[in-house]
């Protein structure tokens, strides 16, 4: 049995038009998965649901954030939205065009979990796929 495949890579400005979003910060990032702010790595892409997050948020390793409102004490790339889990979601779950790895996805939130591409993720009472 071969290994599972890597995780595709998608630019960063092409996740934010995809979920109509207005990039701060601009930076030339490859993003190559989707998870929670405590779980992301370097090349991940995370949300912050609100004000009671952005202490994780300075502590996260994501490349870059899908924020709701400007977070000027964060100095990595975000992705402004009116709302950051519902635009996550839609990268997660695939519906958009983007070919970066889903997350398992909770009650509109992540729970510290990620899933790369080839991997079977459980969202709870929202669904479960297979990724690759």
């Amino acid at each position: 049995m071969s290994p599972p495949p890597e995780p595709r890579a998608i630019r960063l400005e092409e996740i934010s038009q995809a979920i109509g979003g207005e990039i701060l910060r601009p930076a030339d990032l490859i993003i190559t998965g989707v998870s929670s702010l405590t779980e992301a790595g370097p090349a991940d892409l995370t949300y912050v649901a609100s004000e009671r997050f952005v202490k994780a948020a300075h502590g996260s390793k994501a490349a870059a954030f899908v924020v709701g409102r400007p977070i000027e004490t964060l100095a990595r790339p975000q992705i402004l939205v009116p709302n950051p889990a519902y635009a996550l979601a839609r990268i997660a779950s695939n519906s958009l065009p983007c070919p970066i790895a889903r997350a398992a996805l909770q009650y509109g939130s992540l729970e510290g979990r990620t899933c790369r591409s080839g991997q079977t993720c459980q969202s709870g009472r929202l669904s479960r796929w297979e990724t690759g």
